[in-house]
């Protein structure tokens, strides 16, 4: 299993908005991808998230890394002051 797992700063105040654009519109494009297995998004502070989805292969959580620039780009690029992308092997997980 592969992670996608990005860093957020958002403009000031920006951060529910975004929350909620997220989840209405790059959710359900995440979900429709091949490999797709999660996504989920975590408020780190005022102005700051991070987000992280799992994937089959590393090439479909390097192909979610485009397809989630490009809703971005369209969407909250406006609201986002920074973000910092990653891709890496899932080396374990603990679920109930």
């Amino acid at each position: 299993m592969f992670a996608r797992f990005v860093t957020y700063k958002f403009k000031p105040g920006m951060a529910d908005a975004v929350y909620k654009k997220a989840e209405a519109g790059l959710g359900p494009i995440l979900r429709k991808l091949p490999g797709f297995l999660a996504y989920e998004v975590f408020r780190t502070g005022p102005d700051s998230g991070v987000s992280v989805s799992n994937w089959k292969s590393e090439v479909q959580a390097r192909d979610a890394v485009k397809a989630a620039a490009d809703w971005v780009k369209a969407n909250i690029a406006g609201d986002v002051a920074s973000s910092e992308t990653h891709v890496g092997e899932v080396v374990f997980s603990h679920r109930a």
